[in-house]
């Protein structure tokens, strides 16, 4: 099994930045360098959907759970996978540090084990996913955010909610994304830890258009490799386009007021990775 270069210690950015080099002069560096450097091979051609993702900028250092942070959740309600996103944002980056991935899951299963690692935080928990999530569920006639609600009780955290009545255009949350990974000034507002946000790297790395540029492309055949994408991004991008649409000027991101910190923050994670990779 290959080993990625960042368990290394002795790998660090200078050693990277000098390696990449090496790759400057091919067809398409950035693709090059994803398959043989980050592990990370396009499963379907087509382009890119996040464009403007760049893994040695992205996703090239580790990110790391702050307990004065707010915690934000974003949520993909599949069965196969459930996926579930914790972010956090410390002005002026939103900073992905962990994605629950579970196959196959259940929106109980995603609340026990968000609770096992996340469970003693304090402050706020503020959860974004699409309007799917209002419907009731035929075994129980519970929603989605109803159980959520019902599991995250009694916590010393505060669950906020922040879902739209309606879906989010894809393309204009595409858009909301890309400006947040290089906005005009070419700076990012976005971080991915490159191991426990895993499949959220792949994902801004490997989603694609359809043929005809008008919607995500995605693969029903459960054996395909490109089957488990999409996942990831479609949370995120929920919650991107939920608070830092491109309607609103991104560069004035500073004027964002984030959620207030915790009286009593605790560390929760330390340096604990999810053990259910």
């Amino acid at each position: 099994m290959p080993v990625h270069y960042s368990m290394d210690p002795n790998k660090d950015t200078a050693w990277k930045s000098d390696q990449r080099l090496a790759y400057e002069s091919l067809a398409n560096p950035q693709v090059a360098w994803d398959q043989e450097m980050e592990i990370a091979f396009q499963t379907v051609s087509g382009n890119p959907v996040f464009h403007n993702y760049n893994s040695m900028i992205h996703a090239s250092q580790r990110v790391k759970y702050d307990p004065e942070l707010p915690i934000r959740l974003f949520c993909d309600f599949n069965v196969f996978p459930m996926c579930w996103g914790v972010a956090q944002y410390a002005p002026p980056t939103v900073n992905v540090v962990d994605i629950i991935w579970l196959t196959p899951g259940s929106v109980e299963e995603a609340c026990e084990t968000f609770l096992d690692y996340y469970g003693d935080h304090v402050g706020e928990v503020i959860v974004y996913g699409d309007p799917s999530g209002h419907s009731r569920q035929q075994k129980d006639g519970k929603t989605h955010y109803h159980t959520m609600r019902l599991y995250f009780s009694g916590r010393n955290f505060k669950m906020a909610l922040r879902v739209p009545r309606n879906h989010y255009g894809v393309k204009d949350s595409v858009v909301s994304v890309n400006a947040m990974l290089k906005d005009k000034n070419g700076k990012s507002h976005i971080r991915v830890d490159p191991i426990n946000a895993a499949h959220l790297k792949q994902d801004l790395a490997e989603v694609v258009w359809t043929d005809d540029g008008k919607a995500i492309k995605k693969v029903s055949n459960p054996d395909h490799p490109y089957y488990l994408r999409t996942h990831a991004a479609e949370g995120f991008r929920n919650m991107i386009h939920r608070e830092w649409p491109m309607s609103k000027a991104l560069e004035k991101l500073e004027e964002f007021k984030p959620a207030t910190k915790p009286i009593h923050p605790k560390s929760v994670l330390a340096d604990n990775p999810w053990r259910g990779r």
